[in-house]
């Protein structure tokens, strides 16, 4: 028996999952909602997605980001990108996520040395993400 890889509670625990790592905190009802309807409407007939062992992900809890980071570079066309970014797409249109995706502060010199930052960790991201990848053949 095929597992049904579109069931709401399937799809609603990986919401939980993805929404807890990218954003480090609950999700709300509606988003969850929203994201199980995407899915099925968008990645339903997306047969030129390359698969990505979610269980497997889930189950091991694994960083989903340096995952899906790594495998952006190395086949830019897979299910696990696809699913964050329309997670963060129902994330970006709600008021509540606003300072997430937004800043009004005018501070270049501590933008600077965020973006610093940010580059250091996007580099172990990739590694750790490739790591991942090859270890436990995510793809």
């Amino acid at each position: 028996m095929q597992k049904d890889i579109f069931g709401s509670q399937e799809l609603s625990r990986e919401a939980e999952f993805f929404h807890e790592k990218i954003f480090g905190r609950a999700m709300p009802a509606e988003i969850g909602a929203a994201y199980v309807s995407a899915n099925r409407m968008l990645l339903k007939d997306a047969p030129n997605l390359a698969p990505v062992r979610m269980e497997l992900i889930l189950e091991r809890a694994m960083d989903v980001e340096a995952i899906e980071f790594a495998l952006r570079r190395r086949v830019p066309q897979n299910v696990l990108t696809k699913k964050l970014l329309i997670l963060c797409y129902l994330a970006e249109s709600r008021n509540d996520y606003f300072a997430t995706f937004v800043n009004e502060q005018h501070q270049p010199f501590r933008a600077f040395f965020k973006l610093s930052l940010y580059t250091f960790r996007s580099l172990y991201k990739l590694l750790k993400g490739r790591c991942l990848v090859w270890m436990y053949d995510v793809i």
